[in-house]
């Protein structure tokens, strides 16, 4: 699953979370397994940013990473 998928499936109960705790459960779930996928993949294009500092191509794909963690 794509991390867009991922943010949208996490962002889907906004606002509903105070209606019943099975809505929390599930909102839960998906935040856990969306930030596992994230802080994985933030983790790996930090390393890579970091091997070559000259790579743009490293620097951008950090700042992406970068960018989701802020969509949430």
């Amino acid at each position: 699953m794509s991390l867009d998928k991922l943010v949208e499936a996490a962002n889907e109960f906004k606002g509903k979370l105070g209606e019943s705790v099975l809505n929390l459960q599930k909102t839960y779930k998906k935040f856990d397994t969306l930030y596992r996928t994230l802080e994985s993949v933030y983790l790996y294009a930090h390393l890579k940013s970091d091997e070559d500092l000259s790579d743009s191509k490293n620097s951008g794909t950090l700042n992406r990473i970068t960018a989701k963690f802020a969509e949430l």
